[in-house]
């Protein structure tokens, strides 16, 4: 994959056979004292690869601008690693989540990672969540991926079994409200199970709030920005504890697009100022970085709950 000749210096192949790269931090904006942002484009994602990378060199190996690295070597550096499904980075449009943050005091993101996390606490789509213990009774928001290897293949075949397991785990059996954000597929059986409630053993969401129009999505590990919306339209499914409803609450919601510089349409670096830390630390997708001062930013305000501490790893991301 040829790298972008405008932010990347040339490479030159070392002694055994392995590509180096060197990010020209200076024209990326990263090379402050406190760091900056960068767009949130598949530009952003090779620019924090590539400063992680200089950051540890020993975990975190070039191929072809993207990285793979071994969970050994990770370890032993002090890292984490984040797997990417580059098809499933799909983000929730913010004005989605502008609507969803003033309605619902939204505690838990079921389906994200730290580069898109809703919420302080979340998981990835193939964590275990059924098996925490600091759920019960929580508002969880989920925005599901649409396949998934170990679901049925099939267009969007992943979403049944993810709402599923969150109406019939969460909701049911602990207590949670759940919001999902999901396209309105009549065709489909999970449809008809989870939302309308028609489908035989279903059950019928308490609220469905219909938005209007198309929506376009961002996925920042695509070269290429997405210039046309996506074809079906989509729906907040509300389901709450207790029994189904007879009757859904329904509405029509117009959504207002966010500005063009809005800071959700960037990654937010900062450093750890705190003595014998110096790690650098992403903002969650939802903070606003105005709401941070760089010069005394520490672990502990960039939102992540996994990576609030001093203690917690940087992390590194290996692309699938």
């Amino acid at each position: 994959m040829a790298r972008d000749k405008r932010k990347f210096d040339a490479s030159t192949p070392s002694e055994d056979g392995e590509l180096r790269i060197r990010l020209d931090t200076a024209r990326l904006g990263l090379e402050r004292e406190h760091l900056g942002h960068v767009k949130r484009s598949y530009e952003g994602i090779n620019a924090l690869a590539l400063l992680m990378s200089e950051r540890h060199p020993d975990a975190v190996r070039p191929k072809h601008a993207h990285w793979a690295l071994s969970p050994a070597a990770a370890a032993d550096a002090g890292l984490d690693i984040i797997s990417v499904a580059k098809p499933q980075q799909w983000e929730t449009p913010w004005e989605v989540w502008d609507y969803v943050a003033a309605r619902w005091c939204v505690d838990f993101d079921a389906c994200a990672s730290p580069l898109n996390a809703l919420a302080p606490r979340y998981a990835s789509s193939t964590d275990d969540f059924l098996a925490r213990e600091d759920l019960t009774g929580v508002t969880i928001f989920c925005n599901p991926p649409y396949s998934l290897d170990r679901c049925a293949t099939g267009s969007c075949a992943a979403i049944g079994p993810i709402i599923g397991k969150l109406v019939d785990g969460d909701v049911c059996a602990r207590g949670c409200t759940v919001v999902a954000f999901v396209p309105v597929l009549a065709h489909q059986r999970w449809f008809h199970e989870f939302v309308t409630g028609a489908a035989s053993g279903g059950r019928m969401c308490h609220e469905v709030h219909w938005i209007e129009g198309l929506l376009k999505w961002n996925n920042p590990f695509h070269e290429t920005p997405s210039t046309s919306p996506y074809p079906y339209p989509f729906a907040l499914c509300v389901w709450r504890p207790g029994e189904a409803p007879v009757q859904q609450s329904e509405c029509v919601v117009a959504l207002t697009p966010t500005p063009r510089d809005h800071h959700s349409r960037f990654l937010h670096l900062r450093r750890c100022t705190k003595r014998g830390c110096g790690k650098v630390r992403m903002l969650s997708r939802y903070v606003d970085p105005q709401r941070t001062v760089p010069s005394s930013f520490t672990c502990a305000d960039a939102g992540d709950t996994q990576y609030a501490s001093c203690d917690a790893h940087e992390f590194v991301m290996h692309f699938t």
